[in-house]
């Protein structure tokens, strides 16, 4: 009955992101003037972009080890506001209401869902010169960055540092970039109540060049990174999510067996077909550690995606390959599914119509790669299927 409860709030929210175009369209006069006042306060406030989305989320986990379901409804605020001249502060966060179950042989891999507040990012940046910048603060990683390694950070925001350098030379753009941060991963802290008490550090140094002109982009970034000082109560974590671990009789007692310190690149293209566009991008890592075996430190993933236009929708098709081996990185601190330990494939397809509506359906299959020095060797996880579906609703109010 309470899980009834919980759902019935979730489809309401459901429904209002549903009906908000319509909602929209029935007042639309008076939208405009009251959104010609709130443009002008907010651009006098110094805030140079504003963006509100609202969805919900539908998460299903079905393995022979493990099975889940998670609803989830959020609301998040993306905003770039100038500060002082030359310093801006770019934000992206809100807050999700979740609700789910889940079962596992591993109480190490059990999750809890909860209401909690959420982050992207949330910086601040100060443009030194026209080509030199030093960001501070909880930093985007995002995965669309092309500097940015989708199996050792991306996806998860990082407290520290990030200096970069940036100039174009014709159609080239090239960019250094380096990053001192404290890593982090605070949905996972409270999904599964862990300690990551510590001072766990991460470095990171790359160099991109792109290659850019109408309708046609290419692009290439190396870099490497180094994580130190990781905590006990990490490893003892991760022991149950793919990496190796010497597992304690307590989690204080835990120790990774392998360093973290490797190089990645990644790579992609984007043209267009006629009126449509084609998106190809590969990412590779490797622990360059002497003592991590070969069959341990390598990941690699690709990806394919074709837009298209169906009727007045945007439709974009899109397929994944991977492989991340048990000892790339450390499992707690990766934002994406591209989970240690396993290679697999995901298929998706995403909608978008005018309004700025956005339905997301996807199936991903993962198998187990098999490291005996992880709870894998007391068949503490398996192979998985996981599906999503998605519904947003974005609002850009400046």
């Amino acid at each position: 009955m309470q899980n009834k409860k919980l759902l019935n709030k979730h489809l309401i929210l459901l429904g209002f992101v549903l009906s908000s175009p319509v909602l929209a369209q029935n007042s639309t006069s008076k939208a405009d003037v009251f959104n010609s006042g709130l443009e002008s306060t907010l651009k006098n406030a110094g805030i140079d972009e504003l963006s509100l989305t609202i969805g919900a989320k539908l998460g299903s986990l079905d393995s022979r080890t493990d099975k889940g379901t998670v609803y989830e409804t959020n609301m998040n605020v993306e905003l770039e506001a100038e500060v002082f001249e030359h310093v801006d502060f770019n934000f992206d966060g809100g807050f999700k209401y979740q609700t789910g179950n889940s079962s596992t042989q591993e109480t190490g891999r059990i999750r809890t869902y909860k209401p909690k507040f959420s982050y992207k990012h949330g910086y601040f940046s100060y443009k030194m010169f026209n080509f030199a910048k030093i960001s501070a603060g909880a930093l985007k990683n995002s995965t669309n960055s092309t500097y940015i390694s989708p199996f050792v950070n991306g996806g998860n925001s990082f407290l520290g540092v990030r200096e970069m350098l940036l100039t174009k030379v014709g159609n080239f753009y090239f960019r250094l970039q380096a990053t001192q941060a404290q890593p982090q991963n605070a949905l996972l802290r409270e999904t599964f109540n862990i300690d990551d008490n510590g001072d766990p550090q991460f470095f990171n140094e790359s160099v991109d060049i792109t290659y850019l002109t109408r309708g046609f982009k290419v692009y290439g970034a190396a870099g490497t990174y180094r994580y130190k000082n990781l905590s006990a109560d990490i490893a003892d974590n991760d022991y149950f999510w793919g990496n190796s671990v010497s597992k304690g009789a307590t989690p204080d007692q835990s120790l990774y067996l392998y360093d973290f310190t490797g190089m990645y690149a990644n790579a992609g293209i984007e043209f267009g077909i006629g009126n449509d566009r084609v998106r190809l991008k590969g990412a590779y890592v490797k622990n360059t550690e002497s003592a991590v075996p070969d069959d341990k430190n390598t990941g690699f993933a690709y990806v394919a995606a074709y837009e298209t236009k169906i009727s007045d929708k945007k439709v974009t098709f899109e397929a994944l390959g991977f492989e991340n081996q048990a000892d790339t990185a450390p499992a707690f601190y990766r934002g994406t599914q591209l989970a240690n330990d396993y290679k697999g494939y995901q298929v998706g397809i995403k909608l978008e119509n005018k309004k700025g509506f956005k339905t997301e359906i996807n199936y991903m299959n993962r198998t187990v790669l098999g490291n005996i020095d992880s709870v894998y060797l007391i068949d503490g996880y398996s192979d998985e299927q996981v599906y999503t579906i998605s519904l947003r609703k974005e609002y850009d109010i400046l």
